[in-house]
């Protein structure tokens, strides 16, 4: 969704001290709504903290700790600088990714090597704080949510730092590297879980993902399909609940009819 014009107003001038120009507005997800700008002959990308983001519990500071522990790699662009109102990161000039999932579960177990000092991935909490937040409950819904907070989640199989929304969308391909783009979600958590976000984000089956992954875990590849596997519906539960609270912030139909056919895979 484009941000308005008038959002121009409320740009950063200037980062590390010298002045920034052309602002040009992203496409992307709603929950970013990102901004390309010039600065010291080359692009940055601005990213904002949005009204949003204390509903669906992205915080851009999360996301620059993250952006820095990558630092060293070329996984991730480069964080460039960080204050109350966003963050500066590096401007990633390619094509997106077209090549396939094998390719992708090889750059995500490079990810997953990594650690950082933060809290783990609690997909319960998430669903509570997601919950609590939504004004409109349906009675499916309900039943939904009453479900999962009656189960236990999936097992942690191998902990990392993980991005929680790979896939073509966030894949970025340049002559030299390939490069995962919007950290918003980016949590240290299940390697497991990680992989079935990609498999929705995909539409590819947990076996196919785990058949590609395997060499990098030290569990079976029939252990890491089936951990996959079972974090599938909680995968949709997050997904579902995402949609709503978006639909009420940007009053979009469209965010709805995500939602319930998601929610109708569950029931």
């Amino acid at each position: 969704m484009p941000l308005p014009l008038s959002s121009v107003q409320h740009l950063p001038t200037s980062l590390l001290g010298k002045p920034l120009s052309d602002p040009r507005s992203l496409t992307g997800s709603v929950s970013s709504q990102c901004w390309r700008m010039q600065w010291d002959q080359k692009a940055v990308v601005w990213r904002p903290s949005l009204d949003i983001h204390p509903l669906i519990a992205v915080n851009r500071q999360t996301e620059a700790k993250f952006l820095a522990a990558l630092s060293q790699t070329e996984i991730a662009p480069q964080l460039l600088d960080t204050c109350e109102a966003g963050i500066f990161v590096e401007f990633v000039e390619g094509e997106h990714f077209a090549g396939d999932v094998a390719q992708i579960c090889q750059l995500l177990a490079k990810v997953h090597q990594y650690t950082v000092d933060s809290p783990v991935f609690d997909m319960k909490a998430r669903l509570r704080h997601y919950w609590q937040h939504l004004e409109q409950k349906t009675p499916q819904s309900q039943a939904l949510y009453q479900g999962f907070m009656q189960a236990e989640p999936p097992r942690v199989i191998q902990l990392g730092v993980v991005h929680l929304d790979a896939g073509r969308h966030n894949l970025i391909q340049t002559p030299t590297r390939l490069c995962l783009i919007d950290w918003e979600y980016a949590a240290m958590g299940c390697v497991a879980l990680d992989l079935a976000m990609l498999c929705r984000n995909e539409s590819v089956d947990a076996q196919q993902v785990a058949h590609h992954y395997a060499p990098f875990i030290t569990v079976s590849e029939e252990k890491l399909g089936q951990a996959i596997e079972a974090w599938l519906p909680w995968c949709d539960m997050l997904a579902a609940l995402w949609y709503r609270l978006c639909a009420r912030y940007w009053q979009s139909p469209a965010c709805i009819e995500s939602a319930e056919q998601i929610e109708s895979r569950l029931r």
